[in-house]
C-alpha cells in the first residue's frame, strides 16, 4: 500500500488534531522507510518479478526486520518512546503516533501477497488485493481523499499555497501510484527502493512546508496550535 497509508493515517486527526500532517506522513511510512534502508545496506531483500501481482512486480521475499508482525509491534514501541521522551509529546499524541506506525502492517495485510511474516518466518500472510489493481487503486485513492478532506475541514488556508497545496500534493501522489500500478516496469530492485525512499522523505518535507500555510481552524484553536506565517496571502 502507498497512498492508502497516508489517507488512513490522516483520519487519526479526528481523535487528536494536534498531530501534524508531516508527522503523520513520517509515521505512516516509517516501516517502509526502515525497509528501504535495510534493503540498501543488504539486511533485507527483494526481487523485481514482472507480473507477480497485477499491481507491481515486487517479490518481497525477505523483510523480517521491517515488515513482520513482531517488528511492527517493536517499531511502535520505539516510536512511542521517541515521541514521549525524545520529543516530549503528550501521552495521547505519542500513543496515536505509535499506533500509526504499527498499523502500517495491518494496512499492508490487505494488499500484499503472502509475504508478511507473522511469526519468525514460519508463517506469512497477505490478502492479495494487489492482484486486483483497479480495486486496490480505488480503495487507496478513496482513503487519501477522505484523509485530505478531513485536514481541509480542520484547518483554514492562509495563502494560495495553503488553499491548493495539499490537494495538488494528493493528486501528485495518486499520479505516482498510477505509474506504479499501471506503468511499465523498468527499474532494478535497488533503483526501486532508492526512489521509494526519496519519495517518502519528499512527501513528508512537502507536507511540512504546506502545513505552515494553513491555520489551525476551529479544531486547532481548541488544542492551542499556533498560526503559521503565510507565503502568499489570500485577498
Amino acid at each position: 500500500m502507498l497512498i492508502g497509508h497516508y489517507g488512513a493515517s490522516l483520519l487519526v486527526r479526528r481523535v487528536d488534531p494536534k498531530l501534524r500532517v508531516s508527522a503523520i506522513f513520517v509515521a505512516a511510512q516509517w516501516m517502509d522507510i526502515v525497509w528501504c534502508v535495510l534493503v540498501l545496506v543488504g539486511l533485507e531483500h527483494l526481487r523485481i518479478v514482472p507480473g507477480i501481482t497485477a499491481s507491481n512486480g515486487l517479490d518481497l521475499y525477505f523483510m523480517p526486520y521491517s515488515h513482520s508482525l513482531p517488528a511492527a509491534a517493536i517499531w511502535g514501541v520505539v516510536a512511542l518512546a521517541a515521541c514521549r521522551y525524545g520529543f516530549r509529546m503528550e501521552w495521547k499524541t505519542a500513543v496515536l503516533f505509535a499506533a500509526i506506525v504499527s498499523a502500517h502492517w495491518v494496512l499492508d495485510l490487505v494488499v500484499h501477497r503472502r509475504d508478511l511474516v507473522v511469526v519468525s518466518g514460519v508463517a506469512k500472510a497477505g490478502w492479495g488485493l494487489w492482484n486486483h489493481a483497479l480495486l486496490a487503486f480505488l480503495l487507496e485513492s478513496a482513503l487519501l481523499v477522505w484523509g485530505i478532506g478531513l485536514v481541509l475541514r480542520q484547518s483554514e488556508a492562509m495563502s494560495i499555497v495553503g488553499l491548493y497545496g495539499i490537494s495538488v500534493l494528493g493528486l501528485a501522489m495518486a499520479g505516482i501510484q498510477v505509474l506504479v500500478f499501471f506503468g511499465p516496469v523498468h527499474m532494478t530492485a535497488r533503483q526501486t527502493v532508492s526512489w521509494a525512499l526519496f519519495g517518502y522523505v519528499a512527501f513528508a518535507v512537502i507536507a511540512l512546508l504546506l502545513e505552515t500555510q494553513r491555520s489551525e481552524g476551529r479544531a486547532g484553536r481548541r488544542t492551542g496550535q499556533r498560526k503559521p506565517v503565510p507565503l502568499l496571502k489570500l485577498r
